[in-house]
């Protein structure tokens, strides 16, 4: 079985949040980047290099059912009630496909998913902090030593098995605006946790499949205390009636950093036209947290209220903000494409055999906190 290099990002177009939907707003195949089963683009069978994990599935009403790239392992389903939030902030699912995967964690909300498995984040520095060079260059510790071509050129285009197409994703962002700004020397080097790391949570490497930029790690205000009044402006590119957030410090190379930082807890939202002005709490749990707004905005300013206070810590911390994608087709064309991959994989048995274990009813993702455990 191929050793997985890194964390997928898959997203679809949807309008729904996430509470007790699931795990995300609505159903979509993965890999999808919307292009999937269109005219002239690659088929949902489309093989990846050998260094990258080709995750297939779906998610189908509640479900996360994942293909195994082990025949002789079964398909996995799964519900978002099937995970547990651990002490560290991520919510860990076992999935039964493999002991390399188990437990794996996946992070969700809105239309943005990543999985990442066991053999990952328990070796960081093989397959994400960027010591296997032949791996992905995307994971090499933040934009000090991100690729520059794709930092210089975020719209380029994929031209061979080597380069990145970022330009293939994209944020909704115009630009983003922080008060304070972190800057301290780490291993000699000095690093600003500004701004700019808010952008470009994500990057593609070919077409359809879409994968977390954990090189870009996260935003930290600089001013002694929290930053409670502090602020971040975000200007968005297109109109919009939503944000999300990926709060805290997220770095699946250093998974203790989420609960080590301060992670935003209360918040003002303001549209800066003054058309609305609301509180959001944050769960504190790792995961894409949408925030959906009464109207639209072109712009808004969060201003922070209250944090849930870092264990080691006290600087706030944010990892992304961004939009969720635009659709490329209407629904009803998108739709039909699941509906066929549904029934190619029998995946319509394998929903219908888990409702019968348990008890025939759906099982509904909870729209609150679940009491945080560790798993043994």
């Amino acid at each position: 079985m191929a050793m997985i290099r890194i964390a997928a990002f898959l997203m679809a177009f949807c309008a729904s949040g996430l509470g007790a939907q699931g795990f995300v707003d609505d159903d979509y195949l993965i890999p999808v980047d919307h292009r999937m089963g269109l005219p002239g683009l690659v088929p949902f069978n489309y093989v990846y290099p050998a260094d990258y994990f080709p995750l297939h599935g779906v998610f189908y009403g509640d479900y996360l059912i994942l293909e195994s790239n082990d025949r002789k392992k079964p398909d996995s389903i799964l519900s978002y009630s099937d995970g547990e939030t651990a002490v560290d902030g991520y919510r860990y699912y076992m999935t039964g496909i493999s002991d390399a995967f188990d437990p794996t964690i996946i992070v969700s909300g809105g239309d943005s998913v990543i999985v990442v498995e066991r053999c990952i984040y328990e070796d960081p520095e093989e397959n994400i902090a960027g010591l296997d060079t032949s791996g992905s260059g995307a994971f090499f510790g933040g934009p000090e030593r991100f690729k520059k071509n794709i930092m210089q050129d975020w719209d380029s285009y994929y031209v061979g098995w080597g380069e990145f197409r970022p330009g293939v994703w994209e944020d909704g962002i115009e630009a983003i605006e922080a008060w304070s700004t972190l800057t301290e020397t780490v291993k000699g080097e000095s690093v600003t946790y500004g701004a700019d790391r808010l952008r470009y949570p994500f990057y593609s490497f070919i077409d359809a499949e879409l994968c977390f930029n954990n090189a870009m790690l996260f935003w930290a205000e600089g001013e002694a205390g929290p930053g409670i009044g502090g602020t971040l402006r975000v200007a968005f590119n297109r109109p919009s009636d939503h944000m999300m957030v990926l709060n805290g410090a997220v770095d699946f190379a250093r998974l203790n950093l989420y609960k080590d930082n301060n992670r935003l807890k209360r918040v003002l939202v303001r549209a800066d036209d003054g058309s609305f002005a609301f509180e959001h709490i944050f769960d504190d749990v790792v995961a894409f947290h949408k925030i959906s707004f009464p109207g639209e905005a072109r712009s808004v300013t969060i201003t922070i209220l209250e944090v849930y206070p870092g264990s080691r810590w006290d600087d706030t911390c944010v990892t992304a903000i961004y939009l969720k994608q635009p659709p490329l087709r209407p629904r009803y064309d998108y739709e039909s494409t699941i509906d066929a991959y549904m029934r190619l994989n029998g995946f319509d048995r394998l929903i219908e055999e888990y409702e019968r274990r348990h008890g025939g009813a759906k099982r509904h993702a909870s729209a609150t906190s679940r009491e945080a455990t560790t798993l043994q």
